[in-house]
């Protein structure tokens, strides 16, 4: 076990300090899509995977902590986005900033992401630290759900700072080029966090079994060694490092800069995290059953939008990098064949998993009632994913050209109106119950991937400018 943990540590540490990704002398310096994509994708899924073990593993504990982890999935989430706010702002520009060669702009960028993190991080962990009871209290929850998750919120709130330096040290390193380091540092988290749970759920080394308290710490510790793995490797790369002692003093219109980017950025998907909690609390209304399917259906179908909602991830640098260095019409010829395999890949998978159900999902849960609403409800995800694998790949590229109130609008009009007012017409007053709320949520997916995809074709994003 000691030889083990060595030998890992020496590769962390390889990889951490390995050379420059991208060579700036070069004429065509920006990174292809396949280094920058490749290794979100498998970070992407060894995170839904370990995720999905949470899931398994608490599924052998209590199916009251599945649901309440499922419940509460949104709030994090939406904590998780917040934070965000500061790491896309920091991307996008860092990615033009490169782009258009003017690297000393990019670091100051980080430095004033480190600071803006580190006042607005703070403030979040105390005021949803100080709302998790008011804001349960909302909810009908069976009494032992309510409890999980409560116990689950409190700790995962007061400590989400970590959570916050993880989002903003990754973007910063994928906007560098380093996005195979920011796959180590999941690796590394996953494979502690596995290991919490399995000392707090099966008492492993003789530890007590505290449950789901001892989940909830055992994903903060494993966000604290993500962190220690990506500082690490700021530090140990000349070309992305830069002062802590100047995050203090750099101007504010690099601070300025990222909020008017980050800020209606993140409104998109702050708008989605936002919605998922109406229909999460909608779905409370139908049953521990329906909340624990629509956990395990969520869980299935990460799997599935994994690989182009990383392929999005990358595009945006991509898109960035072209309009900083001004080849914007690089940029909109490239997109088509990006979208055109990312659609191919989730299309394949949802698929595959709709044949194959009666021999994954018995994996995760044996409740016949909660096999039977898994069951009926993949063939909608077939349309839902086609809409979603679109949507998650054109955004970005909008976000990353500069095009940043777009996505917000579509989504105000999309969200709320199709996902939450006709889910709600269709789940409560025509009580379809949960497949109507999946019904509108596809038809959500789909009405956002043709508008995004339109704004693309008429080419508006272009005359945006970011610096």
């Amino acid at each position: 076990m000691v030889v083990f943990l060595v030998e890992i540590s020496y590769l962390i540490y390889y990889i951490v300090t390995m050379k420059t990704a991208i060579d700036y002398k070069r004429k065509s310096f920006i990174p292809s899509l396949s280094s920058l994509a490749f290794p979100l994708i498998i970070e992407n899924l060894l995170r839904v995977a370990l995720s999905s073990t949470d899931v398994f593993m608490l599924s052998g504990y209590s199916q009251s902590a599945v649901a309440a982890i499922g419940f509460i999935s949104q709030f994090t989430f939406f904590l998780i986005s917040l934070h965000s706010v500061i790491g896309v702002g920091v991307s996008i520009l860092i990615a033009q900033y490169i782009g258009a060669q003017r690297i000393d702009e990019a670091k100051k960028v980080s430095q004033a992401g480190t600071f803006m993190t580190l006042v607005l991080g703070s403030i979040l962990a105390i005021l949803f630290t100080a709302l998790t009871f008011p804001l349960l209290s909302l909810y009908k929850l069976d009494a032992e759900v309510k409890r999980y998750a409560m116990q689950y919120l409190l700790i995962f709130n007061s400590m989400s700072i970590f959570s916050a330096f993880g989002v903003l040290f990754g973007a910063i390193l994928r906007s560098y080029g380093y996005a195979h380091i920011v796959m180590v540092a999941s690796i590394f988290s996953g494979i502690l966090n596995i290991i919490g749970n399995a000392m707090s759920l099966y008492g492993l080394f003789g530890c007590p079994i505290i449950g789901v308290p001892g989940v909830a710490f055992s994903t903060v510790f494993s966000q604290i060694g993500g962190c220690i793995i990506l500082w690490t490797a700021i530090r140990r790369h000349k070309n992305v490092n830069y002062s802590l002692s100047e995050i203090f003093r750099v101007s504010a219109y690099f601070r300025r800069k990222i909020l008017s980017i980050g800020i209606p950025t993140v409104g998109e998907t702050i708008l989605w995290s936002s919605s998922q909690i109406v229909i999460i609390s909608m779905i409370t209304m139908f049953g521990t059953s329906s909340i624990s399917a629509f956990t395990y259906l969520n869980v299935l179908l990460r799997f599935v939008f994994t690989i182009s909602s990383s392929m999005g991830s990358a595009v945006q640098i991509k898109i960035g990098m072209y309009c900083g260095a001004g080849q914007k019409d690089t940029a909109y010829h490239k997109l088509f064949g990006y979208q055109l395999i990312g659609t191919a890949i989730s299309i394949i998978m949802v698929v595959s998993l709709f044949f194959a159900r009666t021999l994954i999902i018995p994996f995760f849960t044996k409740d016949a009632e909660i096999l039977s609403l898994i069951y009926s409800l993949l063939p909608v995800c077939i349309v839902q994913e086609f809409g979603r694998s679109i949507n998650i790949i054109t955004i970005p590229a909008l976000k990353g050209a500069g095009d940043i109130k777009f996505p917000v609008l579509i989504g105000i009009l999309s969200m709320w109106i199709v996902s939450v007012g006709a889910g709600a017409l269709l789940s409560i007053v025509f009580k379809l119950e949960l497949f109507g709320i999946l019904c509108m949520m596809s038809a959500d997916e789909c009405v956002r991937g043709i508008l995004s995809m339109l704004r693309w074709k008429s080419k508006a994003w272009q005359v945006k400018q970011l610096i």
